[in-house]
């Protein structure tokens, strides 16, 4: 929403206010997790890593080496497996703005330019960052 004001001198004004909302994504596995995977040993080698992730952290990947005799204690369970870090969170933004500008309509191409800003934020347990915005634009027609 936006409120505009234009005047025949060639001013123009804005003030406006914009609201986004998005509710979380919902994740859940496509099938019931079966017990039994596990991560191998950064060079396997028949041995397995509890302790081993998807960073490449070179001190985790050499952190633990389990045979396989002792391959239970590497088993990846359903409890392991955190689903919400995969889901993008629910969103409530509030953005209000703000032009000045002017025309010259009276040359042959007509030009106009204008500066403005804005202020982005959200409730303190949304996934928005607050962020100021500083803008202008120039146009000519043709």
């Amino acid at each position: 929403t936006a409120l505009v004001v234009r005047r025949d001198c060639g001013f123009e004004g804005e003030l406006g206010f914009n609201f986004f909302a998005r509710q979380a994504e919902c994740v859940k596995l496509a099938n019931k997790w079966c017990d039994g995977p596990a991560l191998k040993y950064f060079d396997g080698a028949g041995l397995t890593n509890p302790v081993r992730d998807i960073t490449g952290n070179t001190f985790l990947e050499n952190a633990a080496d389990v045979s396989v005799a002792d391959y239970n204690n590497s088993i990846i369970l359903a409890s392991d497996l955190d689903l919400g870090s995969a889901a993008t969170p629910r969103i409530l933004s509030y953005t209000i703005h703000g032009a000045l500008g002017y025309r010259f309509d009276d040359m042959r191409f007509p030009i106009h330019a204008s500066l403005g800003g804005s202020y982005e934020f959200g409730h303190r347990d949304f996934a928005v960052a607050d962020r100021w915005t500083i803008f202008g634009k120039v146009g000519m027609a043709f």
